[in-house]
């Protein structure tokens, strides 16, 4: 019986609350958390060998995939929105596989972390990379469709605002 129970913890997934930190590792997360904000906009995609090959070596890149336009800063606040959707369990529909084709991708760099994510819009897939000890660690995983219309919207507004901001400066000129 004791076996049986012991068999059994060692098998059973991790609990939701930690799955996607586990995949990240503790390092990934403790230097995501302790970033102080983070750069974003929309990417062009590019083939995968590419991007892979590309992916933090240049900071005309967000996981290997370069920029439409340019990336717009946002401050603390707003990174640390991003961050609690990108490290809850329920922003990802874990073992789904799909196949289509992104028309572009929404890209965050985190500031002073190593850390970049990407999201394929519409195809909802999920792909991070960073940083620490010399190493690159690059994964992914599926998203889920909720999640991604919050990191939608929230880049959108960032954009739109520094879009705002530009036609400001262009006027008073």
């Amino acid at each position: 019986m004791m076996f049986l129970l012991l068999s059994l913890l060692m098998t059973a997934p991790l609990p939701p609350s930690s799955r996607i930190q586990a995949a990240l590792g503790e390092q990934s997360v403790k230097l995501l958390l302790g970033s102080r904000g983070a750069e974003v906009g929309w990417l062009r995609v590019r083939p995968a060998v590419e991007a892979e090959k590309a992916t933090l070596s240049s900071p005309q890149r967000v996981v290997g995939y370069p920029p439409i336009g340019k990336l717009v800063a946002v401050d603390r606040e707003k990174a640390g929105r991003l961050i609690e959707i990108l490290l809850r369990d329920d922003s990802y529909s874990f073992g789904r596989r799909m196949r289509c084709a992104n028309q572009r991708l929404i890209g965050m760099r985190f500031l002073d972390s190593g850390a970049e994510f990407a999201i394929g819009v519409p195809c909802y897939q999920a792909i991070w990379a960073f940083r620490h000890d010399g190493r690159l660690d690059r994964a992914g995983e599926a998203f889920s469709e909720a999640a991604t219309e919050s990191i939608k919207a929230i880049v959108r507004a960032e954009l739109e605002q520094s879009a705002g901001r530009t036609a400001g400066e262009k006027k008073q000129r």
